[in-house]
């Protein structure tokens, strides 16, 4: 039978980069922001400014305040912490020389965000597009907030990932993941507007213990 003679796809040779001329012009306007040449870390946030989303399918969205303590450990390690995102973020209440709210900087452009992303060390965040560009760059990855089990589940072996709380509304119980992902298929599409539950983010002490684990 012919399918029997299928060979698996090889991946060795479709590993994604940017040209050098714009690696270049990055590296050097980023020089200034990591004297030091510390290991960045990215972070990335979703939140409701983007797509004016906080009337509809909210529980895709995350509070970066929430995300103080996870960087400050990520701080006291060494790390140098990127956080991403668009000008029309969230500002965060936090400031430190080893933290860059990059959205605000004079450097933000679409190829600086590949960049980061491509020279980081590894990639904390929330399912959304920048998540997508950390796999496509092969990048290790922690992920926070995650409300869907299958776009969004953690796929290599040195990833990891923390769920929001599931909560049935109408019996107030949280839901296990086994049970969760029992649920219709109609709750494990990102585009489907879910009511029936509510998905509590995860706490500071949370994503402190869970970067604490990961690192």
């Amino acid at each position: 039978i012919a399918y029997l003679n299928l060979m698996p796809v090889s991946t060795a040779e479709a590993k994604v980069d940017i040209c050098k001329k714009e690696k270049e012009k990055c590296k050097n306007l980023f020089g200034d922001y990591n004297p030091r040449k510390k290991k960045i870390v990215c972070l990335h946030v979703r939140d409701h400014n983007y797509y004016n989303d906080i009337h509809r399918r909210n529980y895709r969205n995350s509070d970066i305040n929430n995300y103080k303590g996870l960087i400050e450990y990520l701080i006291e390690k060494n790390y140098l912490v990127k956080r991403l995102g668009e000008k029309s973020a969230t500002k965060i209440s936090f400031k430190h020389k080893d933290f860059i709210d990059y959205p605000f900087t004079n450097i933000k452009s679409e190829i600086m965000d590949l960049f980061l992303i491509k020279e980081c060390s590894f990639f904390v965040g929330t399912p959304s597009g920048p998540m997508d560009i950390a796999y496509m760059f092969n990048k290790p990855l922690l992920l926070t907030n995650l409300y869907c089990i299958y776009p969004s589940f953690p796929r290599k072996s040195v990833d990891r990932g923390i769920f929001k709380k599931i909560i049935c509304k109408k019996t107030g119980k949280i839901l296990s993941l086994y049970d969760f992902a029992k649920l219709n298929i109609k709750f494990h599409q990102t585009e489907v507007y879910i009511n029936e539950y509510d998905f509590k983010e995860n706490t500071n002490s949370e994503l402190v213990d869970a970067i604490k684990e990961y690192v």
